[in-house]
């Protein structure tokens, strides 16, 4: 016996060290089990923990976690925003998701979808990084989210039915399935998803000129008809060389009924009030083809790797538009139809390569990606007032956009006792070049810049953790932003590109403090420079109105946020969060507000019920609030949305039947208000979010297997043709 206490002594010591001076070994995550001849040792890890560059949720330690899925788990994970199937990382949008360090990002629709068949059951942690090394691409300013998923550790196969349907002003409904297999050194892995039905947005914009208000209700029903899928086939040439080859597809037709009335109301009674009312029909398909050949190379047992990926991305977009304008001025009436047909194909090509290196005293990692990409926009009008479809050349376009971007990392990571400290440089060279062939208009840019990284980490004892970051990034416009080509949506009313618009470029700095398992603090400060949005600017004589594009605004704002956990008792667990910020925004263009500064935030309260001791039984509630405050330039309401859900587990938590209700009081009802020429814009919309939901999951096969993922080198570009 006191051999044995003397052995399991021995090993905790070995475990404590290896804490101070390797992650990958330290026993603070899971609850891990030793057992030496007969004697079973057990160390508790935490829920949170905070590493040099992110903070880590362990899934795998978590009461909240049974039963659910990758989607589910991040309403749930600190420093996230999970509302209406848009999820973001504080004061930021366009989040990028990853699958075990791997890029994968779709459309929003189709994300969220394949979130959801990711069982918690397969996760380890999830990684939230709001401050992204320099080994990732510095577009964008939204942060990174890494889902670790567990290994395969022996040959299996799995496959995973799911089916939903939904009910809110219209239905729709959801299928597909995945299915993955491994054998010896085969990988093979394969998802289809298909989606049909029926949304609705509405949507009131009213303007305030000086003698007149216009008020703009609109009406839009969305018919989709989507589908994607994903194949993944790997072999592991030998247990150091892993390769393979990765497919998606991703096609869509939509049918877009939009009804708009537009009252214009003068406040002088002798002046004539007059309506315009919009019919459209607007019908996008798109399809899209992605290719991924990738290989890794594992150089030796201390972690030495290396990485290369090659990728090409086919993207075309079809568009037709039906639209008639009618103005009623008492008896007369003022008829205006017109045929709006676009197109839109992107192809990108790029090759990337990672090389981790740790050394004795050091760990290096660098790398490159060169990345080439071609966009072509045809856009015709036809005037069809007369019955007679006429080409109108002057409201037609054709546009063309090449942009060529070469990269190059370099990042070095130090542990000294207790201190952990990592420095990166990251080098992108652009060239850009917009060619509006109808208006025979070319339009280069070429820079370069670099994009520190530092970050510093302290950790005196296993309860407390002292971190401070920083990164630089920039947000390059999505290619139709820079088409100079006017869409039409009445006759008085267009959107339009700006091809001289330019990237805006945002410092951030971070502060984070983790307590024990559960309590996380952050405190930021941000600065971007040449922000870019578009802009409603607003004829007071005509009644015009043009939407166009601007790099016109500078944003300053630090900001608080804080989460939390409570167990209550071992059937309820309650998660909480807080995020408070200030900001200051100051415009460079007359037409705008020139300054607005002020408060603005958001909480949260996440609950799980365990109503059976057996834990197959589960009652979710999720309360969020958005408050009254600043956005950029903009003000926005306070409104808030209720969600409940009631979740069954059968046949060993293999079946999941989940009847769920999302904004319960129809009380998510979002409302901007910003001014162009002095005049207030009231802008409110709804988008149906008030819904009824029930879904079946079926996972069968051998539950020791766990999906693995692998993204590709130009997932940035491919989100921007979005």
């Amino acid at each position: 016996m006191i051999k044995k206490l003397i052995l399991i002594t021995v090993m905790l010591l070995i475990s404590n060290i290896s804490y101070a001076q390797s992650d990958s070994i330290k026993i603070d995550s899971i609850i891990k089990t030793i057992e030496l001849k007969g004697v079973t040792v057990t160390a508790k890890k935490k829920l949170f923990e905070r590493k040099i560059d992110r903070l880590v949720f362990n899934v795998e330690n978590n009461i909240s976690a049974t039963g659910l899925d990758a989607y589910e788990l991040l309403k749930i994970t600190p420093n996230l925003r999970v509302n209406n199937d848009v999820i973001t990382i504080k004061k930021k949008n366009k989040l990028a998701i990853m699958i075990n360090d791997r890029l994968v990002q779709l459309s929003n629709e189709e994300l969220i979808n394949y979130l959801k068949t990711i069982s918690s059951n397969d996760i380890k942690k999830i990684e939230v990084i709001t401050t992204p090394p320099s080994k990732y691409d510095a577009e964008g300013n939204s942060g990174l989210i890494n889902i670790v998923l567990k290994k395969i550790t022996t040959d299996n196969w799995k496959a995973t039915l799911r089916s939903s349907f939904g009910a809110a002003t219209y239905t729709s409904y959801n299928n597909g399935v995945n299915f993955s297999f491994k054998k010896n050194k085969i990988l093979l892995q394969s998802d289809i998803n298909y989606n049909n039905g029926s949304w609705l947005k509405t949507k009131t914009n009213t303007y305030n000129y000086i003698d007149r208000k216009w008020i703009d209700n609109s009406e839009t029903k969305e018919n989709y008809n989507t589908i994607s899928s994903r194949l993944n086939f790997e072999y592991n040439i030998s247990k150091k060389i892993t390769t393979g080859i990765q497919y998606f597809l991703n096609k869509s037709d939509l049918n877009v009924i939009d009804d708009n009335v537009s009252s214009i109301n003068y406040d002088n009674i002798n002046n004539q009030n007059f309506n315009i009312i919009t019919e459209g029909e607007t019908k996008p398909k798109n399809i899209s083809h992605s290719i991924n050949l990738y290989s890794v190379y594992q150089i030796d047992s201390l972690g030495k790797k290396l990485s290369f990926d090659v990728d090409y991305f086919n993207f075309n977009n079809e568009i037709r538009r039906n639209f008639t304008t009618n103005q009623i001025l008492q008896n007369s009436n003022s008829l205006y139809s017109a045929i709006n047909n676009g197109s839109q194909k992107v192809n990108n090509f790029s090759i990337k390569t990672d090389a981790e290196i740790p050394l004795k005293f050091v760990n290096l990692s660098f790398g490159g990606k060169i990345s080439y990409i071609k966009t072509t926009n045809d856009v015709k009008l036809y005037n069809t007032t007369t019955g007679i479809p006429v080409f109108d050349p002057n409201q037609s376009d054709e546009f063309e956009y090449n942009e060529n971007i070469q990269a190059l990392y370099f990042s070095i990571n130090k542990k000294i006792n207790k201190w952990e400290t990592q420095l990166g440089i990251r080098y992108e060279n652009t060239k850009t070049e917009g060619n509006s062939i109808s208006l025979n208009q070319i339009n280069s840019n070429n820079y370069s810049k670099f994009f520190p990284t530092a970050y510093i980490s302290y950790v005196p004892n296993d309860d407390y953790t002292f971190s401070l970051n920083y990164s630089k990034r920039l947000s390059r416009p999505p290619y139709g932003r820079l088409n100079p080509f006017k869409w039409y949506n009445s006759e008085l009313s267009y959107r339009q590109g700006n091809p001289f618009l330019q990237p805006s470029f945002t410092d951030n700095v971070e502060f984070n403090f983790n307590y024990k398992n559960n309590w996380n603090s952050t405190l930021y400060y941000s600065s971007t420079k040449d922000g870019y949005e578009y802009i409603t600017i607003l004829n007071n004589n005509t009644n015009f109105q043009e939407t166009k594009p601007f790099n016109y605004y500078n944003t300053n704002s630090i900001g608080f946020s804080q989460s939390f956990n409570i167990n209550v008792f071992k059937k309820l667990s309650i998660y909480n969060s807080l995020s408070i910020y200030y900001s200051d925004s100051k415009s460079s263009l007359q037409i705008t507000n020139q300054r607005l500064f002020g408060w603005g935030g958001d909480f949260s309260i996440n609950c799980d019920y365990f109503i059976n001791n057996s834990k197959t039984i589960i009652f979710n509630t999720r309360f969020s609030n958005i408050f009254k405050g600043v956005w950029d330039l903009d003000r926005n309401n306070s409104y808030n949305q209720l969600d409940a859900s009631l979740k069954f587990l059968f046949f060993d938590k293999n079946l999941q039947i989940t009847l769920a209700g999302t904004d319960l009081f129809h009380s998510y009802q979002q409302e901007f208000i910003s001014y162009t020429n002095d005049i207030q814009i009231n802008y409110k919309s709804y988008l149906d979010k008030r819904a009824f939901r029930i879904s079946l999951i079926y996972n069968f096969g051998n539950n020791k297997i766990s999906s693995r993922n692998k993204s590709t080198g130009n997932e940035d570009e491919k989100n921007r043709a979005r």
